[in-house]
C-alpha cells in the first residue's frame, strides 16, 4: 500500500488588506503602549518548507481556488506572559475587502503540479495586514494575535474579555455535518481558518530537544505604531493559518481494460459509481490540539530518516515578506518554524459516537438522501483521531464506495460460491447446496415411499428454493426451501394437512425431521442480492500509514485490548500490552487532521463487495488487523494543503 499523507498543512497563507475595530474609532497619535489607540502590522503567510519534497507526507499542492476564499476575518488579541496564561482583550474586524495579490500562493505556480491561479479575492502566501486597535495597557505583559477567517458558528460571537487562550482554543464548535455542507467549518462563509500550531524545532530524523509549540503569535510591542505606512514597514508578527476541515478526494488508478473480476468461468466488469465519507467527529475544538509529548516518538519500523520522528516536519518554513526591501529595520521578521502533524480530537481517548456511521443514508433532520460524490468531487471532513487503544473501525473515519458490477442489473452469491448468478439460478444453487451440505437425499427417498404409500401411486420429491426478493437486508436475503410430491409425469400432487405431517414426521435422516434440515439450511446458506449490481467498500482513511507508521510483518499485533471471550480483541505477540510501546510504533497511523487533503486511489478490485452499506458503528476491529483480500486495495495521497495519498485494495 503506497500512502503519501497531507497531514496538518501548517498553515494557508492569507492576504489581510486593513482592518479596523469591531467599535470604529478616530485615528490619534501614539506615544505609548497606554495610550488611546495604535495600528499594528501583521504579517500573515503560508508556512512553505524550503525543501518539501523529500518527507513521505509532504506533497505540498495549491488546491482549487475557493478554498482559499475569504468572506471574513477577525482578529483576535491576548495579553499575558506567555501563551499559557494570555487572556482575551478585544476582537478586531478586518474589514478591507481582500484584493487580488500579484504576489502571493494564488499566482505562484505549485512545485510538484505547476498549477497557478488566478488572484482574487482570497488567502495568498504573504502580505502585510495593517489593523487599527485600541492601544492597550500593558505594562509587563506581551500582546499575543489570533487570527480567525470565515468566522462562522460558534466563532460568530465575541469571547468575554478575560478569557484565557487555554479555554478560548479549547471551545467545542459544533460540526453540523450536512453531507458535506460542514456549517462551522465551511459552508456559505467558506473554509473556516485560525492559527497553526508552530514548532520551533525541527524534528523528523531526530527527537526534537526542548521544542516549544505555540499557536499564538507574540507580537513586537515596539512596534505599535501611530501611523498605517509605519505600521506596515514595521510588522509586530508573523501568523500562520490553516483550515479547520479536512479535505478528501478519490481517483480510479485501474485502467478501463482492466476494471473487471474474475466469478467462475466468467468476467464481472465494474465501474467507480460514487462515493462518500462515514463516521465523522460532530464538533471540533477552535484550534488544533497538539501535545509535546508526541515529538519523542518514532515507530521501529520506520526506515525514512527524515520522517522517523513524524508529528514534526524536519524542514524549516521561512517565508519573506513581497516587499521585504522596504521594510524597516525594527521590522519582526518572520517566523521560522516547522510544521506539526497531529491532533487530539474531541473524543480522543474514548469509544466515540460519530456520525453518518453508514453510507447511503439521508441527510440529518431530512428524508433528503445523502448525495453520492462522483469521482471527481471533493468533500471535507472534520478532524477525527484516536489513541491506540480506540484504533478501531468504529472510530476510524472512512470512505464507502459503490461499485456497479455488470450492466446494472441484479446479481446474486451463495454463501462461499466463487460464481454470480442471476435469482432463478440462485435458488437452484440454494437447493443444491441443502442437499449437498445436509445429505437430504436420504431424506427425500423416504419421504418419496411415504409419500407412495399415503397417495398409493409412484412419486419422487423435488426440493424448491424460493428466493424474497422485496425483503430489506441484501447481505443476507431471506428465502424459504419447500418440497413438492410429483408423479411420473411430474405433476405436483396436492396432499392433505395429515399426510404432510405424516410424511415429515416419520421421514428422518440421523434423527432428522424435514423441519430440522430445513431451518438449518435456512440459517447456514447466504444468500446475497446486489440490487441494480452495486457492491460496497468501505476504506479507512490512514494519516500516518505505511510510511511513517509501518506495519510490521513480524507481528500479529492487535490494537484493541480485550479478554478475547465476549467479542473483544487481544493484544498479542512480540507487544504485549505495552501502551507505549504501542503508541510509540502506531499512533497517528489513521485518523484525519485538520488542513490535510487525503487523496484515495483505487488501486484494485478482487472480488465483490457488501452487498449493502455498511454500518460500522459498533465494529470494534482494530484499524492493524491484516485486511481480507475481499475488500478492496487503494493508497491515500495526504496535499499547502499537505497531500496524503493512499491505495486502496479491494
Amino acid at each position: 500500500m503506497k500512502k503519501f499523507s497531507f497531514l496538518a498543512l501548517a498553515a494557508a497563507g492569507m492576504l489581510l488588506a486593513a482592518c479596523s475595530s469591531d467599535k470604529d474609532v478616530a485615528d490619534s497619535a501614539v506615544t505609548s503602549l497606554s495610550g488611546n489607540e495604535g495600528f499594528v502590522g501583521i504579517a500573515i503567510s503560508l508556512p512553505s518548507a524550503e525543501n518539501n519534497t523529500t518527507r513521505a507526507n509532504d506533497d505540498l499542492v495549491n488546491g482549487k481556488a475557493d478554498e482559499f476564499d475569504v468572506k471574513n476575518a477577525y482578529l483576535y488579541l491576548f495579553k499575558g506572559t506567555s501563551e499559557s496564561d494570555a487572556t482575551f482583550m478585544k476582537r478586531y474586524t478586518l474589514s478591507k475587502a481582500f484584493e487580488n495579490d500579484t504576489q502571493g500562493e494564488q499566482n505562484t505556480p505549485n512545485p510538484q503540479t505547476g498549477v497557478t491561479f488566478a488572484g482574487g479575492t482570497g488567502v495568498t502566501q504573504t502580505n502585510v495586514a495593517v489593523c487599527k486597535i485600541d492601544n492597550p495597557d500593558l505594562g509587563d505583559a506581551d500582546l499575543f494575535a489570533y487570527v480567525v477567517v470565515n468566522a462562522q458558528g460558534g466563532l460568530a460571537s465575541e469571547p468575554a474579555k478575560g478569557t484565557t487562550f487555554t479555554v478560548f482554543k479549547t471551545q467545542k464548535l459544533d460540526a453540523d455535518d450536512r453531507g458535506g455542507d460542514l456549517a462551522g467549518i465551511i459552508g456559505d462563509l467558506g473554509l473556516l481558518m485560525t492559527n497553526s500550531p508552530i514548532s520551533d524545532k525541527a524534528a523528523g530524523s531526530a527527537a526534537p530537544t526542548g521544542e516549544k509549540i505555540t499557536t499564538l503569535v507574540k507580537l513586537k510591542k515596539t512596534n505599535i505604531k501611530t501611523n498605517e505606512a509605519d505600521a506596515r514597514k514595521s510588522p509586530a508578527g508573523c501568523i500562520y493559518v490553516e483550515r479547520a476541515a479536512a479535505k478528501v478526494t478519490v481517483e480510479n488508478g485501474v485502467a478501463t481494460a482492466d476494471q473487471k473480476i474474475t466469478m467462475g468461468s466468467s468476467e464481472l466488469t465494474y465501474a467507480i459509481d460514487g462515493w462518500q465519507i462515514i463516521n465523522t467527529e460532530p464538533k471540533f475544538y477552535n484550534a488544533r490540539q497538539v501535545e509535546t509529548t508526541w515529538d519523542g516518538l518514532a515507530s521501529d519500523f520506520c526506515n525514512l530518516a527524515n520522517s522517523k520522528y513524524r508529528f514534526i516536519s524536519f524542514y524549516a518554513f521561512n517565508p519573506q515578506l513581497p516587499d521585504a526591501t522596504s521594510l524597516a529595520t525594527d521590522a519582526a521578521p518572520h517566523t521560522v518554524g516547522y510544521r506539526t502533524y497531529f491532533a487530539k480530537d474531541i473524543q480522543y481517548d474514548t469509544e466515540a459516537t460519530l456520525e453518518n456511521t453508514v453510507a447511503g443514508g439521508n441527510l440529518p433532520g431530512s428524508s433528503s438522501p445523502r448525495p453520492w460524490n462522483g469521482i471527481n468531487d471533493r468533500a471535507f471532513v472534520p478532524e477525527n483521531t484516536f489513541d491506540v487503544d480506540n484504533q478501531t473501525w468504529e472510530n476510524t473515519t472512512m470512505v464507502t464506495f459503490r461499485v456497479k458490477f455488470g450492466t446494472g442489473t441484479d446479481i446474486y452469491t451463495l454463501s462461499d460460491e466463487a460464481d454470480y448468478f442471476t435469482v432463478d439460478q440462485a435458488a437452484l444453487k440454494v437447493v443444491e447446496r441443502t442437499q449437498a451440505l445436509y445429505n437430504v437425499a436420504a431424506w427425500m427417498a423416504k419421504a418419496a415411499a411415504k409419500a407412495a404409500e399415503l397417495l398409493s401411486t409412484s412419486v419422487k420429491v423435488r426440493l424448491v428454493a424460493t428466493l424474497n426478493t422485496s425483503t430489506a437486508g441484501s447481505n443476507n436475503l431471506g428465502y424459504t426451501i419447500s418440497y413438492q410430491i410429483l408423479n411420473s409425469g411430474d405433476e405436483e400432487q396436492t396432499l392433505t394437512a395429515e399426510q404432510k405431517s405424516a410424511i415429515e414426521n416419520e421421514a428422518t435422516v440421523e434423527g432428522k425431521k424435514w423441519a430440522d434440515v430445513k431451518s438449518e439450511a435456512e440459517s447456514e446458506i447466504v444468500v446475497k442480492k446486489y440490487a441494480g449490481g452495486m457492491a460496497y467498500y468501505n476504506a479507512r482513511i490512514q494519516h500516518f500509514g505505511e510510511y511513517e507508521t509501518p506495519w510490521s510483518a513480524t507481528g500479529t499485533y492487535i490494537t484493541k485490548p480485550g479478554s478475547g471471550t465476549d467479542g473483544a480483541y487481544l493484544i498479542s505477540d512480540i507487544y504485549g500490552t505495552d501502551s507505549d510501546v504501542r503508541t510509540k510504533n502506531f499512533l497517528g497511523r489513521y485518523g484525519v487532521v485538520r488542513d490535510n487533503w487525503y487523496h484515495l486511489t483505487i488501486d484494485q478490485i478482487k472480488k465483490l463487495g457488501s452487498a449493502e452499506p455498511y454500518d460500522v458503528s459498533d465494529d470494534p476491529t482494530p484499524d492493524d488487523e491484516v485486511e481480507d483480500e475481499y475488500y478492496i486495495s487503494a493508497h491515500v495521497h495526504i496535499l499547502p494543503w499537505v497531500l496524503r495519498k493512499q491505495s486502496v485494495k479491494f
